[in-house]
């Protein structure tokens, strides 16, 4: 099964996390991949960050080496549907969780992630903590 990696496990590589560099190395003989979601809250720290334009190279050469999936209208539609469903159950997670949920689901990939709480009422996702 390939994996779809969240926000954190990409912050610990660029942190050279020595955990998340282990899982990274494990996980890639299967596949991964990233989404363009992800890659927007990369970007948002490091416009932040005090060390701005390092920060934005490093999350830029991420960026290029790793395989990323778009959000497409698919993807809209199963995240409003997410969104609706996470709502009437009070355990609604936030929306760009959602979007990444909703293109982990599309692709039928497990999601990568130390969140587990953002993630574990959505239905059918599949989570692997790192």
């Amino acid at each position: 099964m390939m994996y779809l990696l969240d926000t954190d496990i990409l912050v610990g590589l660029l942190r050279a996390m020595p955990e998340a560099e282990k899982s990274m190395n494990n996980l890639k003989e299967y596949g991964i991949a990233t989404s363009a979601i992800t890659l927007h809250e990369l970007f948002h720290g490091a416009f932040k960050s005090k060390n701005r334009d390092k920060s934005l190279n490093s999350v830029t050469e991420l960026a290029y080496s790793i395989n990323t999936l778009d959000f497409d209208e698919d993807c809209a539609r199963l995240s409003g549907k997410l969104k609706a469903e996470t709502e009437k159950a009070g355990k609604y997670p936030g929306e760009l969780d959602l979007m990444i949920a909703a293109v982990a689901l599309k692709h039928s990939l497990k999601l990568v992630t130390r969140n587990k709480k953002n993630f574990e009422n959505i239905s059918g996702l599949e989570i692997k903590i790192w």
